[in-house]
C-alpha cells in the first residue's frame, strides 16, 4: 500500500509554518475520525508543534453503542493543550490545568490542561461557536499560539465554519452508504459546497453595509434594495420582494424547498450565502438550479485541506489500492491518504 509519504510530510511542513484552526469532519459515524486525530496528534508531536485539542460533541463511550464495537481512545503527547472536564482526567498527575472557564458542561467547569506525558484523554463540547472560539482565543494566552483541532461532524457543520476555523478534513470511506462512485459523489458535493465560489468584492461591501447579522439583503442594480429581518427559510414573504437577476443574500440555510419554491417562480437570481456549510441543497436541487438560472455563490470558501479515506467499515471493508486510487483520480489536488496504513 502507498502512503503517499511525501504529501503528509508535505502537509505537517505546512502546519509548522501556519498556525491554523482545523475541524475534522467525519461523513458517517464510525468513518475514522478519532484515527485521523491520533494520526494528525502524533504528527504533529513528533514535529515538536504545539497543539489545542477540543470536541464538538462527548459520548464517552468505549464501546459503540450501536455497532458493539471498540472505540479508539485520543492519545494527547506531552505539551498538548485540550479542554476537559475535571470528572474525565483519567490521571490527573499527568495533566496540569492552565486555566479554568466559567462555562460548564455536566455541571463541571471547563478546563484548560496541558499534557505533561503522552496520555489517554477525553473532550468534552465547551458550547456553540462563539463559546468555542472565545475559548480558543483565550487558550492562546495560556499555552501560545497553535495549531486547533476540532473534533467535528457533519451533522455539526456549523463548527466548521468560516468564523470560526481555517480549513476542514473530511473523513469518508466504505463506512458512507453507497457504491464506491456513490461515496466519492456524496464527497464531492461536501468538497464543492465548502469549497464553493466566493461573490465579488462589490457584493461584499454592500453585504457589510448592510450589517445584516441576522436576515437578508437583496441587491438589485448594484444597490441595496431591501436588507430585512427573516431568512428564506422563515417565510415565503420575502420571495414576493425578489425580482429577476437579483442578488439575494441570506445568513440562513439554502435548502431544497426554497430552490423548488424559486424553480416554480421562474426567478433568476444570485443566492450569496455566508459559507458552505449554510448549504443543505441536494444534486437534484443544483440541477435545477442550473436549469432554471439561479446561481449559487459564498463570502467565504472553507478549504479542505485532505480526505482521510477509510477502506474498511463495520459491516464491509473494499480493496484499499482501489478506494484509494478512486478517490485520487477525483481529488487530485488534496491530501487524500489512509490512516489504516499509517498506524
Amino acid at each position: 500500500m502507498e502512503t503517499d509519504a511525501f504529501s503528509i510530510e508535505a502537509f505537517f511542513d505546512f502546519l509548522s509554518n501556519n498556525q491554523k484552526v482545523i475541524s475534522i469532519i467525519g461523513m458517517e459515524k464510525n468513518v475514522g475520525k478519532t484515527t485521523l486525530l491520533n494520526y494528525l496528534l502524533r504528527g504533529l508531536a513528533d514535529k515538536g508543534l504545539p497543539v489545542l485539542i477540543l470536541s464538538i460533541g462527548r459520548d464517552g463511550e468505549s464501546v459503540d453503542a450501536l455497532e458493539k464495537t471498540k472505540k479508539p481512545g485520543i492519545m494527547v503527547y506531552t505539551g498538548g493543550c485540550f479542554l476537559t472536564i475535571r470528572e474525565l482526567l483519567k490521571t490527573p498527575s499527568a495533566v496540569e490545568i492552565l486555566e479554568t472557564f466559567n462555562e460548564k458542561v455536566s455541571g463541571s467547569k471547563v478546563l484548560l490542561a496541558r499534557a505533561l506525558q503522552k496520555t489517554e484523554i477525553q473532550l468534552i463540547n465547551p458550547g456553540n461557536q462563539k463559546v468555542v472560539s472565545r475559548m480558543i482565543h483565550s487558550s492562546f494566552n495560556r499555552c501560545g499560539k497553535c495549531t486547533v483541532l476540532i473534533d467535528g461532524a457533519l451533522d455539526r457543520l456549523s463548527h466548521g465554519a468560516s468564523n470560526l476555523v481555517d480549513g476542514v478534513f473530511i473523513c469518508t470511506g466504505v463506512q458512507v452508504e453507497g457504491t464506491l462512485v456513490q461515496i466519492i459523489e456524496k464527497t464531492k458535493e461536501l468538497v464543492d459546497n465548502l469549497e464553493n465560489s466566493t461573490c465579488t468584492d462589490e457584493i461584499r461591501r454592500l453585504i457589510s453595509d448592510c450589517k445584516a447579522e441576522f436576515g437578508t439583503v437583496i441587491i438589485r442594480n448594484h444597490h441595496i434594495n431591501a436588507c430585512m429581518t427573516g431568512t428564506l427559510l422563515d417565510s415565503t414573504e420575502l420571495d414576493e420582494k425578489i425580482k429577476n437577476n437579483d442578488i439575494i443574500y441570506t445568513t440562513g440555510v439554502l435548502t431544497d424547498k426554497i430552490i423548488k419554491r424559486f424553480g416554480e417562480k421562474d426567478l433568476r437570481c444570485t443566492i450569496v450565502l455566508i459559507d458552505g456549510t449554510k448549504c443543505h441543497v441536494s444534486q437534484r436541487a443544483k440541477a435545477m438550479m442550473t436549469r432554471k438560472g439561479i446561481d449559487l455563490k459564498v463570502l467565504n470558501q472553507i478549504p479542505v485541506y485532505g480526505l482521510s479515506v477509510n477502506s474498511v467499515g463495520i459491516r464491509r471493508s473494499m480493496n484499499p489500492s482501489k478506494v484509494l486510487m478512486a478517490f485520487k483520480e477525483v481529488f487530485k489536488d488534496k491530501w487524500v491518504f489512509d490512516t489504516q496504513y499509517f498506524i
